[in-house]
């Protein structure tokens, strides 16, 4: 089960921040924002060039969490 609170160690997610919407630790940047990037072909390098209080881990990290929830599926009841 991932945390809730820290999916991922460079994800936070905290009801005063966005509403509680996952962001990149330490920063108001939503985690999809920057899994975009890389989804696009950006390097975790060069993500600091668009936000620069972004670490190449930390964006990996945000990757990481948004291909968990793009394959998450809901159980289904019987």
């Amino acid at each position: 089960m991932v945390p809730l609170y820290r999916p991922e160690p460079g994800v936070a997610v905290d009801p005063e921040i966005r509403g509680g919407y996952p962001v990149i630790a330490g920063t108001l940047g939503p985690y999809d924002m920057v899994a975009s990037l890389l989804e696009d072909g950006v390097t975790a390098e060069e993500v600091a060039g668009f936000y620069p209080a972004v670490s190449p881990d930390a964006a990996r990290e945000a990757l990481a969490f948004a291909q968990y929830v793009d394959g998450y599926r809901e159980p289904i009841s019987a």
